[in-house]
């Protein structure tokens, strides 16, 4: 008699904790008391079931908690290099453009045929080592932040515009608004109050322009 029945003899439903293997096979066995009409144990049935179904069922589980741990492998292999391709092509400190994302936009609108409807302004904000030493580099950080959207703000749709370093900007912008944008550039206040900086801060511009032809 082996000693998972014993449970059986006291009214309860037990099972083998081991698989049994013999001439017929392998099997695990469950066992249950049979009562009489006064309520008492009469018996014990005992029931047989063959382990090749609870291995194949337990390989189908194993197998499929394989399938799934792949598929969320790949889902966040795929974000990631979403996620890294999208950081790559921007300035770590403002969120725009990068100057290589700004080379790879030109080299598509090249492609298309469309990039010498464009010009290339170049600008960098004028003594800005003097304003970074007046007010400190971390407000100086923020200062470019702020001045990245204020040129972002004044641009068209399909202009863009790359930070390439320190407070130099490269704007790809359609022909015809470049004086404009300059304009509006030229001359710019920001206001860092909210940092402790109680005046204004003045920011002027040094630009060049060269308009892109159709040999480039």
């Amino acid at each position: 008699m082996t000693e998972y029945i014993k449970p059986a003899f006291r009214g309860e439903i037990c099972c083998d904790g081991t698989i049994t293997s013999d001439k017929w096979g392998s099997y695990i066995s469950a066992y249950a008391p049979v009562l009489n009409s006064q309520g008492k144990i009469a018996g014990i049935v005992g029931v047989d079931s063959k382990t090749d179904r609870i291995y194949h069922e337990l390989y189908m589980l194993k197998l499929q908690i394989f399938l799934l741990v792949a598929a969320i492998f790949s889902i966040c292999v795929a974000f990631l290099f979403t996620f890294w391709s999208s950081f790559a092509k921007k300035d770590l400190l403002t969120g725009i453009m990068n100057y290589d994302s700004l080379v790879e936009k030109g080299e598509s609108l090249r492609r298309k045929g469309t990039l010498s409807s464009y010009s290339v302004v170049q600008l960098n904000i004028r003594n800005f080592k003097f304003i970074n030493s007046k007010i400190g580099t971390s407000l100086g950080d923020i200062l470019l932040i702020q001045y990245a959207r204020i040129i972002s703000g004044h641009l068209e749709p399909g202009e863009y515009c790359a930070r390439t370093g320190s407070d130099n900007f490269i704007i790809l912008v359609k022909k015809g608004h470049e004086d404009d944008l300059i304009e509006k550039l030229s001359e710019t206040w920001i206001n860092l109050s909210n940092y402790g900086v109680t005046d204004l801060i003045q920011i002027s511009i040094r630009s060049g322009i060269y308009e892109v032809d159709k040999n480039d």
